[in-house]
């Protein structure tokens, strides 16, 4: 009787079968955010263990490969902004009238930790000077501000101004591609298979407007811009189309095929590897340990803070130990990195997620 009682209410078994499908949807949403935290959560150890080991373990220790190939975790995140930003957008029905609201809620939920940072790096920077263990000159260094005022809004990134953190280019990558795809997403999401095969072509050709930045030069490759790394948002976002059912498996295999094509060319096969595995563990896994949730939730916090710890744990530890136990003292330091991007998570960005989702999606 109660079963019948809640079919009559639903309008029918039609009614609890549309229900049904709901929750089977919404379901898969979740397990699809899933494998993007796991994959957050990887590309930001990798990071902190590249910039970790590279620096403090001569070349021919046994982390060192390791090491370099955290590295890619970069072109991971790009990949994960490909699929996830335009899932977020077709989900709230996006228009290009909405651009204006999402910046906004982009610039809510990013900036305001990425400032707070340069915050707390100039000021670790100077309380420094007065450290027992400081190698360097004792006078305080005068602040450049019009480097530190060219951190908003990224403008470094066209004066080639230097970042006062290595991952700080990342971001104005990053930001470029939220106005790209603020820009661009009725076209790419066009019913129109012509229109969106076009525009994702024309993109992939805009990387060869300039000439390419290859990953061994670091100088040019911090202050290069979206149209560099573009083969890695497109394969996130062919693989968001896919899963959103607006290209057959054809046209996915297609646009595929034209992103790693570039990818390899312009990268090596090396990290289009890395692409294809990140694409297949999006699609594919399901299921993720709670660890791997939790760095993907404070991967962000992680990402931003791991470089104003790694450099003073390395320090202290080698004080204490004589430089001696050096795997050992990577270990901990990316355990230290760890815990302080929890605690940055805690103080700063949850609050800034949370304030971010007020605004209105229209």
């Amino acid at each position: 009787m109660r079963y019948s009682r809640y079919i009559c209410k639903l309008g029918g078994d039609g009614g609890y079968e549309k229900m049904n499908n709901r929750i089977m949807a919404e379901k898969s949403d979740k397990q699809n955010i899933q494998s993007i935290q796991l994959l957050r959560g990887i590309a930001a150890l990798g990071v902190v263990l590249s910039h970790s080991a590279a620096l403090y373990l001569p070349r021919t220790n046994f982390f060192q490969p390791v090491s370099a190939f955290g590295s890619v975790g970069v072109y991971i995140f790009f990949i994960i902004s490909g699929f996830i930003i335009p899932y977020a957008m077709l989900q709230n029905k996006y228009e290009i009238s909405h651009f204006k609201n999402l910046m906004l809620r982009r610039i809510m939920r990013i900036e305001p930790p990425y400032i707070i940072c340069i915050i707390l790096i100039l000021l670790l920077d100077y309380l420094s000077y007065f450290s027992p263990w400081y190698t360097g000159a004792r006078q305080v260094a005068p602040i450049n501000w019009g480097n530190v005022l060219g951190h908003i809004g990224y403008i470094n990134a066209f004066t080639h101004k230097p970042w006062l953190s290595p991952v700080f280019w990342t971001l104005a990558i990053e930001f470029e591609y939220y106005i790209l795809i603020g820009l661009t997403f009725p076209l790419i999401t066009s019913n129109n298979k012509k229109i969106a095969l076009l525009t994702h072509v024309l993109l992939l050709g805009s990387t060869y407007l300039i000439p390419h930045i290859y990953a061994g030069d670091e100088f040019h490759i911090h202050y290069s811009h979206i149209i560099s790394f573009i083969p890695f948002f497109l394969m996130g976002t062919a693989l968001f189309l896919k899963r959103a059912r607006k290209l057959t498996t054809i046209e996915f295999g297609l646009m595929i095929v034209l992103d790693a094509a570039v990818c390899l060319q312009h990268f090596g096969i090396n990290i289009l590897a890395v692409c294809i595995l990140s694409l297949l563990s999006i699609q594919f896994i399901k299921r993720v340990p709670k660890i791997f949730l939790w760095l993907g939730t404070i991967s962000y916090s992680l990402y931003l803070t791991h470089s104003l710890v790694i450099a003073r744990f390395m320090v202290l530890s080698g004080k204490v130990t004589k430089d001696k136990f050096s795997e050992f003292r990577i270990m901990l330091c990316i355990m230290a990195c760890i815990a302080a991007g929890y605690i940055y998570y805690l103080l700063f960005e949850k609050r800034f997620v949370n304030l971010s989702k007020r605004v209105s999606q229209k």
